[in-house]
């Protein structure tokens, strides 16, 4: 798919697996653009489901996200879903914290400090699998429940969910920003773009 659709990748084209995302800053260049993505599907016999296919689009829905002209955001029904989770109690077969641990991860990069946000929820998780065997009848006698302190910081994640930040699409004009940090708990590193940088003016 990647060697087919080569000119046109992370141009105007993302390709998830079997689905593909052609887009273009307007309706002019979107559409020469579909007309050059109709004829590599014609030139390597491709074809595409008519239900599950839609032109002209404002907003579509991709990978659980939000994409629109604004930028890239979660899907609120997915937000509302994951707040709407009850405290972890008893492991079973899959575990409700790790479930929780896993699907938030997902979103991370629109969290600000996500990591050092959910780090005692996964100190938890990680101290409760390394004290027994990975078996399905161990994991299920496992005890998760979370004490006042842990379910403070369950509801505090789940409500910076809500304030999730919208992602905005790089910009070849703006100048671009890499800080790092050697923090074991937090961001490893943050890009970040600046219009009309001047290093004259001071950030703060």
């Amino acid at each position: 798919m990647e060697t087919w659709f080569a000119t046109l990748l992370y141009k105007h084209l993302l390709v998830w697996i079997d689905d593909l995302l052609l887009y273009a800053k307007d309706i002019d260049i979107y559409l020469v653009k579909l007309g050059e993505f109709f004829s590599t599907l014609n030139q390597f016999g491709l074809k595409l489901s008519a239900k599950k296919s839609s032109l002209y689009e404002t907003e579509v829905r991709c990978c659980e996200r939000l994409i629109d002209g604004d930028g890239v955001r979660h899907d609120p029904s997915r937000i509302n879903s994951l707040r709407l989770m009850p405290y972890p109690t008893i492991a079973g077969e899959l575990l409700p914290l790790q479930r929780f641990l896993c699907a938030i991860n997902w979103m991370r990069e629109s969290i600000v400090d996500y990591a050092r946000h959910v780090a005692p929820l996964q100190r938890k998780l990680d101290t409760a699998l390394v004290s027994t065997r990975r078996t399905r009848r161990a994991a299920a006698e496992i005890d998760i429940t979370l004490d006042e302190e842990k379910r403070v910081v369950f509801d505090h994640v789940k409500e910076m969910l809500a304030s999730s930040a919208t992602l905005d699409f790089p910009d070849d004009q703006a100048t671009t920003c890499l800080f790092t940090d050697a923090s074991n708990v937090g961001w490893a590193l943050i890009v970040t773009q600046v219009d009309n940088f001047d290093p004259k003016n001071p950030a703060t």
